[in-house]
């Protein structure tokens, strides 16, 4: 039985291209929801109410404000499916104009499931996500990149998305955008 065993692990070690091999840190990297909805989900988008889609390039969205009307939540959803593709969310001075396409949200604040929301500094994003992957400075903004690959997450892989990508801006180490995206296959 024992050496059974040794040769099984034997097997498995020798051959490790036959799993999939996923990142330890990619399960923290990923962030896919915000405010409960979850990326490539049409369910959660009945949180926020009756919902009017506007068109776009191909696909809807739909605009939110915070209850406080400081924050502006974008949500992209495939046009046949309503599933959701990204969300961007960002500090937003809502005007009179705006109030015709954006609509109010019960939430005082747009949070991800990961914690991650506006005015939270660029070390306590990396404490909740992980080593940042790429980092770049123009002038007196910070942007900061999150990227994966399908081989390199079981998420992505098992809903067939080619890729996540989520940015970060900062301006003075303070958390003003966030940004996520799936691209599918």
């Amino acid at each position: 039985m024992k050496t059974v065993f040794l040769l099984l692990l034997a097997i498995i070690l020798t051959n490790q291209s036959a799993f999939p091999q996923y990142s330890i840190t990619s399960s923290r990297v990923i962030d896919t929801n915000v405010v409960g909805i979850s990326l490539l989900s049409s369910d959660g988008l009945n949180k926020l109410g009756n919902i009017s889609f506007q068109n776009g390039e191909g696909l809807k969205y739909v605009q939110f404000s915070s209850k406080g009307k400081d924050e502006l939540l974008i949500l992209t959803v495939l046009p046949e499916t309503h599933q959701v593709i990204s969300y961007c969310f960002y500090f937003f001075e809502t005007t009179k104009a705006d109030s015709q396409r954006i609509q109010m949200s019960t939430f005082n604040r747009f949070t991800t499931g990961k914690g991650i929301s506006l005015g939270i500094t660029q070390n306590q994003l990396e404490l909740r996500l992980g080593k940042l992957q790429k980092v770049y400075h123009d002038g007196r903004i910070t942007q900061c990149e999150y990227r994966l690959k399908s081989k390199q997450s079981r998420f992505l892989t098992t809903h067939h998305a080619k890729e996540y990508l989520a940015s970060y801006k900062f301006i003075g180490n303070k958390l003003i955008e966030v940004n996520v995206q799936l691209f599918l296959e």
